[in-house]
């Protein structure tokens, strides 16, 4: 079966795992396709990126506390 995700699917599921990380390696486990347009491999990236951002930036305020 082909599969496409929505980016927050994509980024709820790496960043917070839970219900959604379990999909997401259910279907890397099974036989299903999973598809990802331009569109959204982009998005992702950006929204990867924050979230990257926000981490570190929360880090090295802890840091400094």
């Amino acid at each position: 079966m082909k599969t496409m995700l929505d980016t927050n699917v994509l980024i709820s599921a790496l960043v917070f795992g839970e219900r959604t990380g379990r999909l997401l390696n259910m279907l890397f486990e099974s036989e299903h396709e999973l598809y990802v347009s331009e569109y959204i491999d982009q998005e992702f990236k950006e929204k990867l990126m924050k979230w990257i951002l926000f981490y570190l930036a929360i880090k090295i305020l802890w840091s400094l506390i």
